[in-house]
């Protein structure tokens, strides 16, 4: 198409569906939350964010719907929001394996939020 035609047609265009992930994201409405407790060394958090930020990364290139909406940082706790309670558990569980300390899920139902808390000792 020439530029004129593509110009029209994204002024009409309008999408219609918006992908579950997207909508998530938008809107805040998280399927999971994984909250870290006891980072109180400043460079033993800066790791443990940074391996958040890596599994975030490559569960979102092997899962596109797998995201982290939000991150909320405190400095006795950080909150992490996704929009699938899998990726909430893995990253707790990754956590769990490599640093130890230990870990607790709910999970009630499919259609609440999935609460990960992580608990460095």
């Amino acid at each position: 198409w020439d530029q004129s035609k593509l110009a029209e047609f994204q002024k009409l265009a309008k999408p219609s569906i918006v992908c579950e992930a997207c909508y998530r994201t938008k809107n805040d409405v998280p399927l999971g939350m994984l909250t870290i407790l006891g980072l109180k060394d400043a460079t033993k958090k800066a790791k443990i964010l940074k391996e958040i930020e890596d599994i975030a990364a490559m569960e979102t290139e092997r899962k596109p719907m797998e995201r982290v909406t939000r991150v909320n940082e405190k400095t006795d706790e950080t909150v992490i929001f996704t929009t699938t309670a899998d990726l909430a558990k893995k990253m707790g569980h990754t956590l769990h394996r490599r640093f130890r300390g230990s870990i607790s899920v709910d999970a009630r139902s499919p259609h609440e939020i999935t609460r990960v808390v992580w608990i460095l000792q």
